[in-house]
Order: C-alpha cells, then sequence, then structure tokens
C-alpha cells in the first residue's frame, strides 16, 4: 500500500500535516498525520576532490574550478553563519574542516550550484511541511566539511527564505549580505558532533575499523574476481588520466585505484559542461577520439564504482557500523517523540552528510531499489532492473527522507508508520512489500535491533 498524498491548497492547511484515506487495508476511513521528519541529505554539487591532472596543468585546473565556487576567503560562509552559526566540536579534527582547512583548495569545495540545489531543496521542503517554529522542533547535524556544513545552511536559508521561490542563483548574482537579511527566520544552529558521537560517516571517525571491515571483504574470492575485472578499465583510464595510479585506494583490491577519485573526473566535468579531456594534458584537448574514448568509459567507471561498495554494503558488520548507532538514534528519537506527542513540538531532524552515507541509508532498511534478484523473488517481484541497481551511486544533493506517521482509525488503537522519501519519490522496503504494507514503526525497530546485532567489535 502506498501513501497517498492530498494537495493542500494553502500552507495554514498543510501546517497540520494530516493527509485523510478512506477504505484503506480495510479501514472505513482514517486520518494520518505525519508526527516527525528526519531528512538526509548529501552535500551539494562539489569541485573534485583531487587533482587528477598532468602536473603542467594543475594551475590552470584549479583556476577554472575556482571560478565554480565562492571566494576562498569564506565571505558567503561567514555570512550564512550569521544565520545559521556552526558550532563544531573541539574533538573533531581540533575544531576544524576535513577539508577546507586541509589546503587542498580549490579542490572538494561546494560550487555555486551546490549552494543552488541545496536552497531549492530547502523550499519544497517548506512548502511541504509549512515549517512553523511553534509545530516543529528544527535540528541541524552536519560531518565535518564545510561543504556539507554550507549545503545544510543553504538548505535551512531555503525553508526560511522569504524570497520568492525561482531558479536563478541565490548566490552567484546577488549581493549575499543585503540576500541573508532577506530571510525571515530566527537562527538555527548547525551542530557538528564530537567525533565519538558522530554517527554520519564512519569511514572518518572510525578508520581502523572501517578498514579492517573492507578487507575482509576485499580478501574475499568473490570480491577478488569482481574487482580483477576491472583491471583493464584502470589500465584505459590511465592512459588519459595517470594521475590515478598516484592515488592508489586505501582499501585495497586487485583493481588499485581509488574509484571515487576515478568518478569523479567524469560527473564533475559532466555537471559543469566541460569536455572530459579538458586540462588532461595539451595532447587530448582538441583530440575528439580521445574525448569519445573517455565518454564510452564514464558509466563503466560509476557502475564499478556503485558496485564495490555493493559487496562492502552486504556484508552484515560493514553496514551494521556504518549506520546501526545512526538508526539506533532515529529509533528511539521516534519512540520518543509517540510518548511526548501531546506535550512537545514535533521533531524535524536535517542531517547533511554523504554519498557514502545515503547509499548505506537506503541498503540499511532494505530498500527495493538495492535489493538482490532473488530477495526481490522472495517477495513476489520480478527483477527488470538488475543493471540499473548495480549502477546506482546517490548524486549531490540526494535526499533520503523518513516519515512517521501517526493513523488514527475509528475501531483501532493509533498505529505508527514510516514513509521513505528518495529525491521526492516514494521507496518501498522489502519488509514492506513482504507483508504487503508500509513499513511500520515496529517493524523498523526490529529492522535497527537486527543491524545492530551483527555490529563488529573493536
Amino acid at each position: 500500500m502506498s501513501i497517498v498524498l492530498v494537495r493542500l491548497c494553502s500552507r495554514l492547511r498543510s501546517y497540520h500535516s494530516i493527509l485523510h484515506l478512506s477504505s484503506v487495508r480495510g479501514f472505513s476511513s482514517r486520518k494520518e498525520e505525519v508526527i516527525g521528519v528526519w531528512i538526509f541529505h548529501r552535500h551539494g554539487d562539489r569541485t573534485p576532490g583531487r587533482p587528477l591532472v598532468a602536473d603542467n596543468c594543475i594551475k590552470e585546473e584549479s583556476a577554472f574550478w575556482e571560478t565554480k565556487i565562492p571566494p576562498l576567503d569564506r565571505t558567503h560562509y561567514n555570512l550564512l553563519s550569521k544565520k545559521f552559526p556552526v558550532k563544531i566540536h573541539p574533538n573533531n579534527n581540533g575544531g576544524k574542516f576535513l577539508d577546507a582547512d586541509s589546503g587542498r583548495q580549490p579542490y572538494g569545495f561546494l560550487t555555486w550550484k551546490g549552494m543552488q540545489q541545496l536552497y531549492e531543496i530547502g523550499q519544497k521542503l517548506s512548502e511541504r511541511y509549512a515549517l512553523f517554529r511553534d509545530k516543529w522542533h528544527i535540528q541541524a547535524f552536519s560531518t565535518n566539511y564545510l561543504r556539507t556544513v554550507m549545503s545544510s545552511q543553504c538548505l535551512l536559508d531555503g525553508m526560511f527564505s522569504s524570497v520568492a521561490k525561482h531558479h536563478e542563483s541565490q548566490y552567484e548574482t546577488r549581493d549575499p549580505e543585503s540576500y541573508i537579511k532577506s530571510s525571515s527566520d530566527p537562527s538555527i544552529e548547525i551542530v557538528v558532533r564530537d567525533a565519538k558521537d558522530e554517527t554520519l560517516n564512519t569511514f572518518d571517525t572510525s578508520p581502523i575499523l572501517m578498514k579492517r571491515l573492507v578487507r575482509n571483504i576485499i580478501d574475499s574470492p568473490n570480491f577478488i574476481n569482481h574487482d580483477t575485472k576491472a583491471v583493464l578499465l584502470v589500465a584505459r583510464l590511465s592512459n588519459y588520466i595517470p594521475a590515478l595510479i598516484k592515488l592508489r585506494s586505501p582499501y585495497g583490491g586487485p583493481s588499485g585505484i581509488n574509484w571515487i577519485h576515478a568518478a569523479d573526473h567524469f560527473i564533475c566535468r559532466h555537471s559543469h559542461g566541460i569536455p572530459l579531456t579538458r586540462f588532461l594534458s595539451s595532447d587530448f584537448e582538441k583530440d575528439s577520439e580521445a574525448e569519445r574514448t573517455l565518454q564510452a568509459m564514464k558509466h563503466a567507471t560509476i557502475s564499478h564504482l556503485a558496485s564495490r561498495f555493493r559487496y562492502w554494503y552486504q556484508s552484515p558488520s560493514l553496514i551494521a557500523a556504518m549506520v546501526g548507532p545512526l538508526f539506533s538514534d532515529v529509533s528511539a528519537q521516534m519512540g520518543q517523540t509517540i510518548n511526548t506527542l501531546n506535550s512537545s513540538r514535533k521533531p524535524f531532524n536535517v542531517y547533511s552528510c554523504h554519498d557514502v552515507t545515503i547509499l548505506a541509508l537506503l541498503y540499511g532498511i532494505g530498500a527495493d531499489m538495492l535489493a538482490t534478484p532473488n530477495e526481490l523473488k522472495d517477495v513476489g517481484v520480478q527483477d527488470f532492473e538488475n543493471e540499473k541497481r548495480l549502477r546506482y551511486w546517490p548524486g549531490y544533493a540526494s535526499t533520503l527522507i523518513l516519515e512517521l506517521i501517526k493513523v488514527e482509525t475509528v475501531d483501532r488503537e493509533d498505529e505508527f508508520l514510516i514513509k521513505f522519501i528518495l529525491d521526492e519519490q516514494n521507496i518501498r522496503t522489502i519488509t514492506g512489500l513482504r507483508k504487503g504494507e508500509d513499513m511500520r514503526l515496529s517493524d523498523f525497530d526490529e529492522v535497527v535491533h537486527r543491524i545492530n546485532q551483527a555490529y563488529p567489535h573493536q
């Protein structure tokens, strides 16, 4: 069963977040209300994480990417921080950003385009939930990257901006100070937690543990066989992007390279409409054959990145390390929400994170879009999109929403369901498909318990 959203005519009516359905699951009538929202979003469009071009081309490429990001003096960040202040715990990299304070600028920085992406998502959230502060308790959390923190700021800015919605850049083409003043809501603090309490990216907070867990997978015969098949692709890529060989994967494997960096080359250039051969070397700048060759390798590169993580995230212990504590927090918050339903504002939590986080969350909830053919067969679904599933990778600004919904019926006790929304599309779970209904809170709690049973010892 899928929940049918009723289009509400005014923000005042949508403020109540109540949906009415009739003749559902045998009930003569029922009323549904969203009583809690948990939003996980990837940061917006960014520049490549590392320079992969020839050494004599780095200066030219760096100058190009600087034109795509806010000034390096952090003017926009400082102005946004007046409205959405940032609190970085001193036990998280000494209170400094992992990306922007590492001396690699402009690489790995949020672009103007990325800022706009999150701003527009914030506006859509405002329309969906009518975010009046006396109704919702809004909290924002981020990993310790300037790009994730600024993404969170831009999302909040869009949620509370008094500027009419349009698709022009809200940041690059306007005086930032006058624009920031146009926002109409009190400040919301963005929290970067103590590293020991951070749950949004275990690869950062527990690198030794994650390397051990990944190593167990990488050393398996199945993974070795799979990754070895990409060695020829690596050789072809290296003919055009030789720096890939220098930036070895910290996790190993027969293919050797860092596949996130390899995918970056294609994704970042495609996002900004520049040739794949741009800046690589003077030999390739106007070589149409080289451009066609690289274009032909784009999907294979991204697909192999996704398939490596597919092996990783199908490991119970690794997925437990990645999302177990995070889901436990959400589950506890949902329980508290139900217990204090009539005495407090509803939770609205925003988490700014990464592609690897969003992907792990989807594997954790058992999203049907990532299920194995056997898992789908077990719930009566034919697998027609196996190749698409193997290629899935969360794009910039991908947003996963968990809605806790209270269901009131005339002849039964209240029920509590969880609705999952990925980039404005409802997604199904294997648990829901098996039972022929939406995931109940009790089902989610069982999923969380099962995940945490596999949590590895340090």
